[in-house]
């Protein structure tokens, strides 16, 4: 995974969750962003609903962990 690539990834991950792992009041388009950032690197995972930001949570949380761990 490239640098520039992994810090969109984490860039993407704090805009929507805080630093305890919460979700953010910060709107669909962020969601759908960072779903989209996932996409990229988990392309079979299901990381929720891209037409409305509804996000299969623990999922997104798993897999960016993964990746960033790696």
């Amino acid at each position: 995974m490239a640098k520039k690539e992994l810090e969109e990834l984490k860039n993407d991950y704090q805009a929507v969750f805080d630093e305890n792992g919460n979700v953010k009041g910060c709107g669909r388009a962020l969601c759908i962003k960072l779903m989209y950032s996932l996409k990229k690197f988990a392309p079979t995972a299901d990381l929720g609903s891209f037409d409305t930001g509804f996000m299969n949570i623990e999922t997104i949380k798993a897999e960016y962990h993964r990746l960033i761990s790696q």
